[in-house]
């Protein structure tokens, strides 16, 4: 049985790729931030203690050493992110009109006169938040679909849709756009 065709017509604003690129450095690799958040507590801490009576000489040393490893891990991750602008200079601004069948996805972006086809198998993975779906068709390519633009039946058909054809990593909070 062939399900009916699902037409996502909407504009990918800059917000969207911020959401995109705020999930890549952050969200995507949970352990990484949080081991991050940790080393610069803890750094913050011997820095603060070096300050004080109760503290050793080498609490200031290893404290600004976290410091540094805390700036490399940034800058890491912030360099391996700016490989996704590549991609998001193309579309962003643009309308972009996504049909999603039982066979794959097509899309399109007003202005690049290209088409893009893919099968679900194409597809490495389909990130879900709040507030987006994010088709991953290979760490740096990503069609972004905002969850604002679809109405609830469509919505539910899309994450469906998603749910028996892709590997679908959701991190839902239940928040809602009040409109």
């Amino acid at each position: 049985m062939r399900e009916k065709e699902i037409l996502i017509v909407h504009k990918v604003d800059q917000s969207h790729y911020n959401a995109l690129r705020t999930y890549y450095m952050y969200r995507r690799k949970t352990e990484r931030t949080k081991l991050m958040v940790i080393i610069l507590l803890a750094s913050l801490l011997l820095l603060v203690l070096s300050e004080t009576a109760f503290g050793f000489p080498f609490f200031k040393l290893i404290g600004l050493t976290g410091v540094g490893v805390m700036a490399i891990m940034y800058s890491w991750i912030s360099i391996d992110a700016r490989r996704l602008e590549k991609y998001a200079q193309d579309i962003v601004n643009r309308k972009q009109e996504l049909t999603l069948t039982s066979e794959g996805l097509s899309a399109k972006w007003k202005g690049l006169k290209v088409e893009e086809k893919y099968s679900w198998s194409e597809l490495d993975y389909v990130y879900e938040d709040d507030f987006y779906f994010f088709l991953f068709l290979d760490r740096y390519s990503v069609i972004i679909i905002s969850k604002i633009e679809l109405k609830d039946p469509i919505g539910k058909e899309v994450r469906k849709l998603f749910e028996s054809h892709v590997k679908l990593v959701s991190d839902i909070t239940g928040y809602r756009y009040n409109i």
